[in-house]
């Protein structure tokens, strides 16, 4: 089954989902919904590039992941923290990115 795990991420301060074929998302203005989707989406995207291109979904570091979301859905540094914590579990790569290693 697919998850997703985020820890202090921008609005997001803990989050434990898992993620089915349709997902909704509801909450106050400013709690963090489009920033869990803009991840899961780009998380799907890593995951559709190793499946298709055969690519490793190996960033080396937490830096190069988070510089690659920044990049991919355009977000501000003020997203991030020392503790920003992504883990997705999805059907053919399990990315985790935790402290300095993303893997």
């Amino acid at each position: 089954m697919e998850s997703i795990i985020i820890k202090k991420l921008g609005a997001i301060n803990e989050v434990d989902i898992p993620l089915n074929k349709v997902n909704v998302f509801i909450g106050p203005q400013s709690s963090g919904k489009s920033t869990l989707v803009k991840v899961i989406c780009f998380c799907k995207w890593v995951e559709k590039r190793v499946f298709i291109d055969g690519e490793k979904a190996n960033f080396g570091s937490k830096e190069a992941l988070l510089e690659a979301l920044k990049r991919f859905h355009r977000l501000d540094d003020v997203y991030f923290t020392k503790e920003t914590h992504i883990e997705y579990k999805g059907k053919v790569i399990h990315l985790r990115c935790s402290d300095k290693e993303c893997f």
